[in-house]
């Protein structure tokens, strides 16, 4: 399934945030199937080194890692005028409807509950891209 429909423009970049290398390594593929190219981080710090590094589209970012967490991350990133713009995912595996008022509070485009379907996953990003959000009420 290739979404990127026309070759003059680069393919989007993704910023996955995932302190799980297995599922880190899942995610790229799946979005470098779907047609876009991803930029990968497992901690805080090294997604802030890729920000500074190169301009991304879409961030998706696991709530809960090592050196911080996505709020504090997203937080950060909707304050900084370089990167306030770009759409942000929040993806947890500890699903409750604070944590999903607390990321929209914030400026969160999406929330995911793990496990997510791939497909509910490329939607996401998809429509991140599309500037549309279709946040998830129930896992």
């Amino acid at each position: 399934m290739k979404i990127m429909d026309n070759l003059n423009h680069p393919a989007p970049t993704i910023l996955l945030i995932e302190d799980q290398p297995r599922l880190l390594r899942s995610m790229s593929f799946l979005m470098e199937v779907a047609g876009w190219q991803t930029a990968s981080a497992e901690t805080i710090q090294a997604a802030t080194a890729v920000l500074r590094q190169q301009m991304v589209d879409v961030i998706v970012c696991n709530v809960d890692l090592a050196d911080s967490d996505a709020y504090t991350f997203l937080r950060r990133v909707r304050k900084d005028a370089r990167f306030g713009h770009i759409p942000f995912i929040v993806t947890s595996a500890s699903y409750e409807l604070h944590d999903l008022m607390y990321a929209l509070d914030l400026g969160a485009s999406d929330y995911l509950p793990k496990p997510f379907d791939t497909y509910d996953l490329l939607d996401a990003v998809h429509n991140a891209l599309m500037g549309q959000s279709q946040l998830r009420i129930a896992s």
